[in-house]
């Protein structure tokens, strides 16, 4: 990978789901395997929050909910019927979470 290459939030998404449903990569394991390819020299993405993101998984959040989370733009708040999600977004979310239910 000696050149430049674009992540997109998708296959970043679809990473995880492969390391988690096929590999059995725990949350810390697979927060540092995200980690470890955002950080590669020629990675780009234009993900907004990511990091955020990647912390929230890395202490117990849905990476997939997280990454909607961080990537919403033009809302206030982001709508969920999981009573979980606003606990791990934290207070520091990029929006603040609603529980719907």
């Amino acid at each position: 990978m000696g050149e430049d290459f674009l992540i997109p939030a998708t296959v970043l998404l679809e990473a995880a789901w492969v390391l988690q449903s096929s590999y059995r990569f725990d949350r810390k394991q697979l927060a540092a395997a995200l980690r470890m390819v955002v950080d590669l020299p020629h990675a780009i993405h234009t993900i907004p929050n990511l990091e955020w993101a990647i912390d929230r998984l890395d202490h117990g959040g849905d990476f997939a909910d997280m990454l909607h989370i961080a990537t919403i733009s033009g809302a206030d708040c982001f709508a969920t019927f999981d009573r979980k999600v606003a606990g791990h977004a934290g207070a520091g979310a990029p929006l603040t979470v609603e529980t719907l239910a």
